[in-house]
C-alpha cells in the first residue's frame, strides 16, 4: 500500500521503506556479482600477464622456423603501402642428420616472394645445414608488390615449403616499431577484413 502525504494543493506518493530496501539490495549484490564475474577461479585470465608478440614460432619436421616477423615501416610511416616491398626474418634451425633446402616462400598479401642470400641478392632456394641453422644474417625473404597495407601488430599467413620436411603454413605478424613514432606522422586506421 502506497501512502499519500498531502502537502497544500501538491499531493505526492511515495512507495513505503519496506519495498524499497530489498531492491536495493538485490541490485547492489547482482551488480557486485556482475563486476566481480570476470576474475573468477584459482588462475583467471583476466589476471595474466600477457606480451606483445612481434614473431611467429612453428616446427615442420625436424626444422623449427624462430622469430618469423615481417619488418616494421620506416619510422614516421604508418603502414607498409600496397605495391612496396617488404622483409621478412627468421630462423630456421635443423635437428636432423640430413641437411634441407628452403624451396619457395608464398603468401596471398604479396604479388610474389623471393628468397635472397645475407646480402640481398635473389637466390633460388636456402640450404639449412644438418645439425645447424640459418639465421637472419644469412638470408631473408622478400615480400614483392603487397596486395594490402600492413601495419604493426597485423598478421598474414605465409607457407614455407621445404625439400625433405614438407610445408608449414602459419600466421606471421609485422613486428612493431623500434623506436617512438612521431604522433605527427603517424594516424591510426582500423584494419581491413
Amino acid at each position: 500500500m502506497t501512502a499519500r502525504a498531502t502537502t497544500g494543493a501538491v499531493t505526492s506518493v511515495r512507495a513505503p521503506r519496506t519495498a524499497i530496501r530489498p531492491l536495493t539490495l538485490l541490485t547492489t549484490g547482482l551488480l557486485a556479482t556482475a563486476l566481480t564475474a570476470c576474475g573468477v577461479g584459482l588462475d583467471p585470465q583476466t589476471y595474466r600477464e600477457r606480451t606483445t608478440h612481434d614473431a611467429s614460432n612453428t616446427t615442420v619436421g625436424d626444422l623449427a622456423l624462430r622469430n618469423v616477423g615481417i619488418e616494421p615501416p620506416e619510422t614516421g610511416a604508418g603502414e607498409l603501402a600496397v605495391g612496396k616491398d617488404a622483409n621478412v626474418t627468421l630462423a630456421v634451425v635443423s635437428v636432423s642428420e640430413q641437411a634441407d633446402t628452403l624451396l619457395s616462400v608464398s603468401t596471398a598479401a604479396a604479388s610474389s616472394v623471393g628468397l635472397v642470400d645475407g646480402s640481398g641478392h635473389a637466390v633460388a632456394s636456402v640450404t639449412v645445414p644438418a645439425l645447424g641453422s640459418v639465421a637472419a644474417g644469412d638470408f631473408g625473404v622478400v615480400l614483392r608488390g603487397l596486395t594490402k597495407p600492413l601495419r604493426p601488430g597485423m598478421y598474414i599467413d605465409m607457407t614455407f615449403a621445404f625439400e625433405k620436411n614438407g610445408r608449414a603454413t602459419f600466421a606471421v605478424p609485422v613486428r612493431l616499431y623500434t623506436e617512438p613514432v612521431p604522433r605527427a606522422s603517424y594516424e591510426p586506421k582500423h584494419a581491413e577484413e
